[in-house]
């Protein structure tokens, strides 16, 4: 099937693969009508100065091209064609029954030796060998050769790990964005979204319409259980943040009869064995931006069980001697 190629590459129309007529390609005439006997094969070869390529491609001629890609990506098909015709003709690029191009070519000088470059279409190519067919819909053209070009979508010239499609300084591995499009890019760019605030100080450093995020608002919380049980504070619950932040809970000050652990946005208080009374810890926020001030939480453990030799406990009636409850 040689001639081989490996993309991206430049195929000149003339390496088409071997197997002859009907195989590696179809010519509709047995001799080789050009001036030139490049292959002993029924495809018309013909000249332009030192170079070779194919002549008289007629309507439903093709060529068969075996290609290599080392790795999956875009790749952008063109071919550099001829024509004296003075209307626009098609050759197709195919693989197998799928038509992955259509070439529409009209000369702008009118000479069927002067080529030049049509437009090119964008292809996906999986890694692999794939065997393409360059077929004449319309005729009267001449083929120079085919070009297999990297794609933008795939391409990465300078390294960056940026393909040249997303990255504004294709060629700068040191940047790849220009968000305030003033031609300097965002590494170099003391501003980058031209507000009048350098990026040192800005919060939102590519938002023109806000540089400052304000820290979040706390309150003092409350929290309430029974002796040996572990009490889930929700201490963000009153908490506002003005740009509705993402918050998260940094311990501060720890609690005196308890531990402390954040589970799930609240804290946890694990109170010491048989503990009843009164305890606190502090906490702050992280909004991403800023670290709230200290914000207390007050915690009161209730006694669920018996005291023995528990004193009398008198109500209303305690006057006349008489115990309500005891």
């Amino acid at each position: 099937m040689l001639p081989f190629h490996e993309l991206p590459t430049t195929v000149e129309a003339e390496d088409f693969d071997l197997g002859g007529q009907g195989i590696a390609y179809s010519d509709k005439e047995v001799v080789n009508r050009g001036s030139h006997d490049y292959r002993n094969e029924w495809v018309d070869f013909s000249t332009h100065g030192d170079d070779t390529h194919v002549g008289w491609f007629s309507r439903d001629e093709w060529m068969n091209y075996t290609v290599s890609v080392p790795s999956t990506g875009y790749y952008e098909f063109s071919a550099w064609l001829g024509s004296k015709a003075t209307t626009s003709k098609v050759v197709e690029l195919r693989e197998g029954q799928s038509v992955l191009a259509e070439l529409a070519f009209l000369s702008s000088s009118g000479n069927s030796r002067t080529f030049e470059q049509s437009p090119s279409t964008t292809l996906f190519l999986e890694q692999g060998e794939h065997t393409f067919t360059l077929y004449a819909r319309d005729g009267s053209v001449r083929v120079d050769k085919l070009q297999f070009a990297l794609s933008p979508l795939s391409k990465d010239t300078d390294g960056d790990g940026v393909v040249d499609a997303e990255d504004t300084f294709p060629n700068d591995a040191s940047e790849t964005k220009d968000s305030d499009s003033d031609g300097v890019g965002d590494n170099k760019d003391l501003d980058d979204d031209n507000d009048g605030v350098p990026d040192l100080e800005d919060d939102y450093p590519l938002d023109p319409s806000r540089s400052q995020n304000l820290v979040t608002n706390t309150a003092p919380d409350n929290c309430e259980g029974v002796e040996n049980q572990q009490l889930l504070c929700d201490v963000l619950a009153n908490d506002i943040d003005p740009e509705a932040d993402e918050l998260t809970i940094v311990l501060a000050d720890s609690a005196s009869y308890g531990s402390l652990t954040v589970s799930e946005g609240k804290v946890l208080y694990t109170p010491e064995e048989n503990f009843v009374g009164l305890d606190e810890f502090s906490y702050q926020v992280d909004d991403g931006f800023n670290l709230s001030e200290p914000t207390w939480v007050d915690v009161l453990v209730e006694r669920t069980t018996t005291i023995e030799n528990a004193a009398t406990i008198y109500t209303a009636n305690y006057e006349n001697g008489t115990p309500q409850s005891g």
